[in-house]
């Protein structure tokens, strides 16, 4: 009887020894875990300027979206595009038509999303007297890209349009992402 005893007092101390090794177990597989699900968040979180930081990673990050069903828009920063040239001239063969002639360039070394542009004729005071707000698929020339503003590239524009009424005496024309 005894040594039935003994037997399971040192099976006792065994489960007792045990327990703990396999709680920290535990707590070491579930932290990383947790730690895992933190990153992939992230990821997702920041899968815009990650993409922006480092182009090669575009085609990972869009095959993660397809899976988890998020887009993966193309950056977004008016900064990086610059207004290189523009004229507008009164359309001599149509009153109270106008046509913009203008150069864009993407500065950044990352593809971009094409912006918006915004036309606004002005008086003598360089007050607004009409205001104009194009999509790109209203501004983009045929030959240009439709998927994306090239890094460092420019699309040259023109756009007519028809202000009736207007005696502009200037013009001012800006870039932005609604």
């Amino acid at each position: 009887r005894s040594d039935a005893g003994e037997t399971d007092e040192e099976d006792g101390d065994d489960a007792e020894r045990s327990t703990p090794a396999l709680r920290q177990a535990a707590w070491a597989a579930g932290a990383t875990l947790l730690s895992l699900a933190l990153l992939a968040q992230g990821a997702l979180v920041f899968r815009g300027e990650i993409v922006q930081s480092s182009p090669q990673m575009r085609p990972f990050m869009e095959s993660l979206c397809a899976g988890l069903g998020c887009d993966l828009p193309l950056p977004r920063d008016a900064a990086e595009i610059a207004i290189e040239s523009s004229d507008i001239q009164p359309d001599a063969s149509r009153e109270a038509f106008f046509t913009l002639h203008a150069t864009l360039r993407n500065r950044a070394d990352f593809q971009q999303a094409y912006p918006h542009l915004e036309i606004t004729l002005t008086d003598a005071r360089d007050k607004a007297l009409v205001r104009k707000v194009l999509e790109p698929a209203q501004w983009l020339p045929a030959a240009a890209p439709k998927d994306a503003f090239p890094a460092k590239r420019e699309v040259a524009t023109r756009i007519s349009f028809e202000a009736p009424g207007v005696a502009a005496a200037g013009y001012r024309v800006y870039v932005f992402y609604p």
